[in-house]
């Protein structure tokens, strides 16, 4: 996991607080019990709830599934909400596989940790999790996803993400922002802390940053085979060639560096 500047050292766990028992089967779906194929549907709802004494932080590690984070003022509480998915050819299986999936809250003194995980292979069946995550605005988030879309929003710290496939979206995020991306599209709003870091990595895709016209930072963008677009911002010295930009805002406090292996960069001023 790649983080911004200032990353804590973590404290052993402390506590452990599985999700399983809060659980209730809230839907399932029988589209077709061949079992040549992997229509039938089983899902499970799975609440936690923790307070937040001394943590500073979230991390969440997913497998498949899209994880949704959602910064709320005055809230002190961090309260997860998991829907667990198995794609099989019957819905009996599908059922009968849902205890396989294991989603864990740990806490530490310094951060709530949100764990995925399954017991055995799948043998062709489909295990997802969605993730709905509440917090208070004023703690971080560490996250990395294998497949699925992630979410961000309202935020007044810095957030770091490791996804291999799936789009990234930031909202409203006041704090650094670290996002390495395989495959897939960043959409940015970010208004970083004076000397505060952006830096943005994707494979193939798109990095679209959207921050304050007041900004200070040192810009670098780079693409393999694509495009760079800055617009609606005033920057000293900039220098492009073919596939790079650089230039500076305001001081050149801080730092925003855009790399797009194949695929598009475009920066704009709010």
């Amino acid at each position: 996991m790649i983080s911004p500047r200032g990353t804590r050292t973590w404290l052993p766990i402390v506590a452990l607080l599985p999700l399983m028992a809060s659980g209730c089967i809230v839907g399932v779906i029988d589209l077709d019990d061949d079992e040549r194929s992997n229509d039938a549907e089983a899902t499970l709802l799975v609440t936690r709830s923790v307070p937040v004494t001394t943590q500073a932080g979230l991390r969440i590690t997913g497998l498949n599934g899209n994880i949704e984070v959602f910064a709320v003022d005055g809230d002190q509480r961090v309260t997860v909400q998991a829907r667990k998915r198995v794609r099989s050819h019957s819905v009996s299986d599908a059922e009968s596989h849902l205890s396989r999936i294991l989603i864990e809250v740990e806490t530490t003194p310094d951060e709530v940790q949100v764990k995925t995980a399954h017991i055995g292979d799948p043998h062709g069946r489909t295990y997802t999790v969605d993730y709905e995550v509440f917090l208070p605005a004023g703690l971080y988030v560490a996250g990395s996803l294998a497949n699925g879309n992630t979410r961000v929003e309202d935020l007044r710290d810095w957030v770091a993400l490791d996804v291999a496939n799936g789009n990234v979206i930031l909202r409203r995020v006041e704090g650094c922002a670290v996002v390495a991306l395989g495959n897939g599209n960043v959409d940015a709003t970010v208004s970083p802390p004076v000397g505060g870091d952006i830096v943005f990595s994707v494979g193939n895709g798109s990095a679209i940053l959207t921050v304050p016209q007041d900004i200070s930072a040192e810009l670098k963008a780079q693409v393999g085979n694509g495009t760079i677009s800055v617009q609606g911002l005033s920057l000293t010295n900039p220098v492009s060639g073919p596939n790079t930009f650089r230039g500076t805002l305001g001081s050149g406090a801080g730092l925003i560096d855009l790399t797009v292996g194949n695929g598009t960069i475009r920066v704009s001023g709010s």
